[in-house]
């Protein structure tokens, strides 16, 4: 388990996971709140304000943020197939 650290709020926590060649990456931020958030990025899809790969999902669990990842990418991969 990672541990938060407050006066790192909105910093990386962990060494990311990518999925997708790259497109998909998952990583803990560190809050202000007792723990780490586990954030998800699509690369492929850009936020109009920051610029930067769009937040398609936070989550409390790495579990749950590496089964979003993991569904993003079957998806991505049938969506390609299909085409």
């Amino acid at each position: 388990m990672i541990k938060n650290d407050t006066n790192k709020a909105g910093m990386i926590a962990s060494k990311p996971q990518f999925f997708m060649l790259h497109q998909i990456k998952v990583a803990a931020i560190h809050t202000r709140f007792d723990n780490v958030q586990w954030f998800v990025w699509d690369a492929g899809v850009i936020d109009e304000l920051t610029g930067h790969p769009e937040v398609v999902g936070q989550y409390e669990t790495e579990d749950e943020a590496i089964s979003r990842a993991k569904y993003l990418a079957d998806y991505y991969e049938a969506e390609f197939f299909f085409d």
